[in-house]
């Protein structure tokens, strides 16, 4: 009986080829191994039951996986693989842990790090032995003991893990710079924060990226939280997994921990999204073919290429630029020397998603949302290039002038807030006083998020950010398929089209006098920004036939807004991301070297 084992796996860090010779090492029966491009086979030949001691052991060592999108097992007639170990031209690319070292520190058989042929590191930064003498310590769990046991009795402590020295504490007043919440034991995730069973999964996934949820009221309250969000995240190396071990044999949940996982996810319809990149998912190459030498360094992100292949990097040098090539700078970046070519970051954003979907020969609607580069939707296609059809534009203009402008609409926009503020006189008040710190710097879909929280009366505070976070926290809980349909419009002016924020708003606050929850309304908001999106996806296909929609944009971190993108846009359309890439920051790096370039190949 010959089996073969079936894995696309997309990313090239070397971790399939790693686990399959592990795999083959560790097997008493002859494994053959092959692999094309993403797609790598693990077949063997023998009896059944021995066939199946095999199965037991791929499944118990290959892990769930960001890039892993399918795994099948089945009968094959001939073995076509090798019985040579697979090449490994990846470099090293270190991931947290792998299945046997976790096993390892869960039954406490682990004695040291840094050497596993799969997840450790042939240069790690911190030694075993070197860490060890650090803390003056001989046994490696007698230390982790002594430390959370300093943790309980002085409520916060600093240890030194292999992802970064850091900071742990019981209250989140003893946290001072950017910090998040490990989970100490998944179980208990479901019953404190706002979490679907597709996060929680994503959770488990072996690169370990943390997840931006709401804690549910009572975690809120037994806390004292202060937040709306907060990075979730399991334990991202061994050291801080043998802390949260121990933690959790002693009853702890939940600990803030500083330096949260830099890769950070979104879910929607079962599948993860990279909303952030982390510290192992680059570099990356991809086997393109460009004229022109270029570059880009933007968002802690460089990107060059030479003839036959571009890549791109961390970056700590954002002057570290090539004289020979083509420099790329987005749209309001400081740099503005002579011999710098300037982009839209959304365009590139979408270049980014052709190039790794191979959509060059497409039209398309791009659709590109962020919290921290410029917002627009726009269609692209070969023949016409860029077409934008709706740009966000910010007002700069507190609470009470958007009242103010509101009301000089027309008659009964007068009307209708002259009725707002009989109905909430201390709400309107309030507003009459009140202003945001941050209005001039935040980008428009953050301000028109901002502002609805604060005429709305959804958020207390100062911070525009807050309060737009305020907004997405409350449609997050909303368990409901539809909500309020806000008006979402587009107006020209001087020959662009521009979201008409006002109208957006004074829809909001009709729906508000109709007594309409703040839960629904902030869902509706939500909601109807998928309908707006769907709506212009219509607009786009009249126009040039579009094949298409492409998402991007931190903005879509918003389950709900990702979700219902999907639903209504996907029965008409194929919806395509980033794959590799994450949606805000270093696809839009990768993307601007292809702009004004055509790439083959």
């Amino acid at each position: 009986m010959n089996i073969a084992f079936n894995f696309h796996y997309t990313h090239h860090n070397g971790l399939m080829t790693r686990l399959l010779n592990e795999i083959k090492r560790d097997t008493q029966i002859p494994v053959y191994l092959a692999q094309n491009e993403n797609q790598y086979t693990l077949e063997a030949s023998g009896e059944q039951t021995t066939l199946e001691e095999l199965a037991e052991v791929v499944s118990n060592r290959i892990p769930l996986s960001l890039f892993l999108k399918e795994y099948r097992l089945g009968e094959t007639q001939t073995i076509k693989g090798s019985d040579q170990f697979l090449e490994d031209t990846s470099g090293f690319y270190q991931l947290p842990y792998c299945p046997k070292c976790q096993e390892g520190i869960l039954q406490r058989t682990l004695q040291t790090f840094g050497d596993c042929s799969v997840c450790g590191s042939s240069h790690p930064e911190i030694t075993f032995d070197a860490w060890l003498d650090h803390y003056h310590a001989t046994d490696f769990y007698e230390l982790i003991e002594s430390k959370v046991e300093e943790l309980l009795d002085k409520r916060v402590m600093q240890f030194q893990t292999l992802n970064s020295n850091r900071t742990f504490s019981l209250d989140e007043i003893s946290q001072d710079s950017h910090y998040g919440i490990l989970c100490c034991d998944v179980n208990a995730i479901a019953d404190s924060f706002v979490i679907t069973p597709s996060e929680l999964h994503t959770l488990t996934l072996v690169e370990k990226p943390s997840l931006r949820l709401k804690p549910k009221l009572h975690f809120r309250l037994n806390h004292e939280l202060k937040s709306h969000w907060y990075s979730l995240f399991l334990a991202d190396d061994l050291i801080t997994l043998a802390v949260s071990q121990i933690l959790a044999s002693k009853n702890i949940d939940f600990v803030f921990v500083s330096n949260p996982p830099l890769l950070r996810c979104a879910v929607a319809m079962e599948q993860p999204f990279i909303i952030q990149t982390g510290r192992d998912l680059l570099p990356l190459s991809y086997s393109k073919t460009l004229p022109f030498l270029s570059q880009c360094n933007a968002y802690g992100f460089y990107a060059a290429n030479n003839h036959d292949k571009i890549e791109i990097d961390y970056t700590d040098n954002p002057s570290d630029l090539l004289s020979s090539h083509i420099t790329y700078v987005p749209w309001g970046s400081e740099l503005t020397e002579k011999g710098k070519v300037f982009f839209e970051p959304a365009h590139a954003a979408l270049t980014s998603v052709m190039m790794e979907n191979d959509l060059f020969d497409r039209s398309l609607l791009g659709v590109h949302l962020s919290h921290q580069t410029k917002s627009e939707i726009f269609s692209y296609s070969p023949q016409i290039g860029y077409t934008s059809m709706v740009k966000f534009k910010s007002h700069h203009k507190q609470p009470s002038e958007i009242l103010t402008a509101i009301a000089s609409i027309e008659e009964s926009a007068q009307r209708l807030i002259q009725n707002f503020s009989t109905h909430y006189p201390d709400l309107y008040q309030k507003l009459h006083f009140f202003e945001f710190d941050e209005l001039n710097t935040v980008e428009p879909i953050t301000e028109l998020f901002g502002l609805a929280a604060m005429i709305l009366g959804i958020y207390d505070g100062n911070s525009i950010v807050d309060a737009a976070g305020a907004l997405e926290a409350n449609a997050i809980e909303f368990r409901g398929k539809s909500g309020p349909r806000i008006d979402y419009k587009v107006h020209q002016r001087n020959g662009e089209y521009y979201l008409d924020t006002l109208t957006t708003l004074r829809s909001a606050i009709s729906f508000k006098l109709a007594g309409v929850d703040d839960m629904l309304l902030s869902f509706g908001f939500i909601d109807s920004l998928a309908d707006f999106i769907a709506q212009q996806a219509q607009n786009a296909y009249a126009n040039i036939g579009i094949e298409g929609v492409t998402i991007s944009g931190n903005v879509f971190e918003n389950r709900q807004l990702l979700k219902h993108t999907y639903q209504n846009v996907s029965p008409n359309y194929t919806l395509y991301s980033n794959i590799r890439l994450s949606m805000d920051s270093d696809n839009i790096v990768m993307g601007a070297l292809m702009l004004g370039n055509h790439p083959k190949g």
